[in-house]
């Protein structure tokens, strides 16, 4: 394992630790007055020339989704000033990689960590295997069925949305018809628009330039009636 040339002692992880605790206390302070994000970025430069230094690498799947993820929380306004999560990324990342450094200066451990991700590995994928065999696939007259239910309902929908725009069309057409006969009684719709606006305008609703265009729709019309 060329993954660590220095390694961690019991040291450098308790420091970490400690130094982890300090910028999430120090975080939930700043958080009050929305400078949280500032230890955030102070933190993630701390954090990852440290582990470069001692010798850890960020290439792998599991380190890089666990710093970088906590650097993404961390940047979350409210979440990210209340959950400890550099100290909980810090404490996974150092012991993960001591553990891994005692356990490959046993004879046979490393083989044992092998064979254990192996065994995971497999676990998984057997697993995976076993789903899609539970799968049954669609027999051709289910198909037919779902899909002629799908039309029928879809029919149905169409339907019912073409008989409501036709009773909308209906009551305005009725609306329509109503208010033409109350024009003609009136004397015209012109004569009848002349008159409801003068009372608007008398009672404050319509403004001059409308009473003005209504008497002038009211002379036209009765000027080329004659």
């Amino acid at each position: 394992m060329q993954d660590e040339k220095k390694g961690l002692n019991n040291t450098t992880i308790v420091l970490m630790i400690c130094v982890a605790l300090f910028y999430d206390a120090l975080q939930w302070l700043l958080g009050f007055i929305f400078m949280g994000w500032l230890v955030t970025i102070f933190a993630g430069l701390t954090f990852y020339v440290w582990f470069k230094t001692r010798g850890m690498s960020f290439m792998k799947p599991k380190r890089f989704a666990t710093f970088g993820g906590s650097f993404i929380i961390e940047l979350i306004p409210i979440v990210g000033d209340i959950l400890p999560t550099w100290t909980a990324s810090i404490t996974y990342l150092a012991l993960d990689s001591k553990i891994k450094k005692v356990v490959g200066k046993i004879p046979g451990g490393e083989m044992a960590i092998t064979a254990a991700n192996n065994k995971m590995i497999r676990n998984k994928n057997m697993a995976q295997v076993n789903n899609m065999q539970r799968l049954t696939p669609m027999s051709k007259d289910k198909f037919d069925e779902r899909r002629n239910k799908q039309k029928v309902e879809l029919d149905k929908r169409t339907e019912s949305e073409r008989k409501e725009r036709e009773e909308r069309y209906k009551l305005y057409e009725e609306r329509r018809q109503k208010q033409r006969e109350t024009e003609e009684r009136y004397g015209g719709h012109e004569k009848y628009n002349k008159d409801l606006t003068d009372l608007k305008y008398k009672y404050g609703t319509a403004d001059k330039k409308e009473k003005d265009l209504a008497d002038l729709a009211y002379k036209y019309k009765d000027s080329s009636r004659n």
